[in-house]
């Protein structure tokens, strides 16, 4: 039962909805809880725990459509359990509704513990949604390419994180702050590749980045748009062995939708820098 701390439910999949009640059974969060550094919790307070893991991205948790007056409540914390709880935020009332909303950004590897409670010691039946609002896209999660292989993937970006502002990958210029995409990774190895979208919903483009230390310092390496016809985009490139090379894959201006993505060996020969950029 996540009535308390120690046995909250970690909030998955996203976007997440529960529904349920709180008991007046219920463990009240007693005075050794770390619980009250929220001024909105007193030693009397009784209610449901739920975890989020931090990612970097934000998230919003709200009770709208609970049907008695509830509270919120976030907290962080620097160790692995709940014995330590810091009071990030909190909110009592929406909109000057008896239902509660709260916004807040996580960082990564960091746990947060949502406290939905009663007002006071209120009690009754609740609903509960925890969804992700903004995430700065990142290649550090990109998708392994094999190249001895063919390589094909079908997917949507249709809910993927927008780029950012700041982020490295800004170095391609069809990238925006609001581009929103998936990436791949391709490890070099001295051929030269080709990736292109087909069968797409939308009207996409390519960007390839080249990189020796990571996701934090991309160099704009090649890039290509759809030609106003079709949906289809096309990149070649000539890769250096031991060199990473990041695959976006986005839609024109704030464009979304379903894709197919073919990744596959152009040439492989000794004059792959001079031609390939032109196959």
């Amino acid at each position: 039962m996540n009535g308390v701390c120690g046995n909250s439910t970690l909030v998955e999949p996203l976007p997440f909805v529960e529904n349920g009640s709180i008991s007046p059974y219920l463990s009240a969060v007693g005075d050794e809880s770390s619980a009250t550094d929220c001024s909105l919790i007193s030693v009397n307070t009784r209610g449901l725990w739920y975890r989020v893991q931090g990612d970097g991205c934000s998230y919003t948790a709200s009770t709208q459509g609970s049907a008695f007056d509830t509270v919120l409540a976030v907290y962080f914390t620097l160790s692995d359990g709940c014995e330590q709880l810091y009071c990030l935020a909190e909110n009592d009332d929406t909109n000057l509704e008896t239902s509660s909303e709260i916004s807040w950004s996580t960082t990564a590897d960091l746990s947060y513990y949502i406290l939905m409670a009663g007002f006071r010691k209120e009690t009754g039946d609740f609903m509960l949604n925890v969804m992700r609002t903004t995430c700065p896209m990142s290649c550090s999660f990109a998708g392994l390419i094999n190249g001895s292989k063919p390589f094909v993937d079908e997917g949507s970006t249709s809910q993927a994180p927008q780029i950012g502002p700041g982020s490295p990958a800004a170095s391609c210029s069809l990238i925006s702050p609001s581009t929103r995409g998936k990436w791949y990774l391709l490890q070099g190895d001295g051929r030269c590749y080709r990736a292109l979208t087909q069968e797409s919903t939308f009207s996409t483009f390519l960007a390839v980045y080249n990189s020796t230390v990571g996701c934090d310092a991309l160099s704009c390496w090649a890039e290509s748009g759809s030609n106003g016809v079709v949906s289809t985009s096309r990149v070649s490139w000539a890769t250096t062995s031991g060199v990473a090379y990041y695959i976006l894959l986005a839609g024109t201006g704030e464009e979304t939708g379903d894709y197919s993505l073919v990744v596959l060996v152009s040439l492989d020969n000794a004059f792959v820098s001079l031609v390939c950029a032109i196959t």
